[in-house]
C-alpha cells in the first residue's frame, strides 16, 4: 500500500503545519527557541485549517522543541488552551514528547493543567500516534 501523500500547509521559524489525507492536522516543532509571534502564527494557522475541514484531530510533534520559557507557557494558557485563538472545541491531541527532559516537563504541565476537554495522548513513536488518529 503506498505512505499517504501529506500536504504542508504553512510553515515558520517555529514550526510547519501539514493535512494528513486521513483527516487530522500535524504540527511538527522546529529545534529553536519557541518566539510568541511566530507560534501564534502557526497556530493560528492550525485553528483555521481545522476549522475549514471540520477536523478536530491534531498530531503535536514536539520532539525536537526547545525549552518553552514561561511567558511562552503563559501565552499557550492565554491564548490557545482557554481558546482565544479559533479552533474547535474538545481536540483530539496525539504528542509526540520533547527529548529535552524540561521541554517535556513543561509541556505535561500545560497539558495536566489545561482542563479544557481536550483528549491528550502521549507517544514515543510517530506510527503508533498516527494509528490512534486514524483509529
Amino acid at each position: 500500500m503506498p505512505a499517504p501523500v501529506i500536504s504542508t500547509v504553512f510553515a515558520n521559524a517555529v514550526g510547519t503545519l501539514e493535512a494528513h489525507p486521513q483527516g487530522y492536522a500535524i504540527v511538527r516543532y522546529h529545534a529553536v527557541t519557541v518566539e510568541i509571534p511566530a507560534l501564534h502564527e502557526l497556530l493560528t494557522h492550525l485553528g483555521q485549517l481545522l476549522l475549514r475541514r471540520g477536523w478536530r484531530k491534531v498530531l503535536i510533534d514536539s520532539r525536537a522543541l526547545a525549552v518553552f520559557r514561561q511567558e511562552v507557557k503563559d501565552w499557550v494558557r492565554a491564548n490557545w488552551i482557554a481558546p482565544l485563538i479559533a479552533r474547535p472545541p474538545d481536540l483530539v491531541l496525539a504528542t509526540l514528547l520533547p527529548a529535552n527532559v524540561f521541554t517535556r516537563l513543561a509541556l505535561l504541565e500545560l497539558q495536566l493543567g489545561s482542563g479544557n476537554g481536550n483528549q491528550n495522548h502521549n507517544f514515543a513513536d510517530e506510527a503508533a500516534a498516527h494509528a490512534y488518529l486514524c483509529s
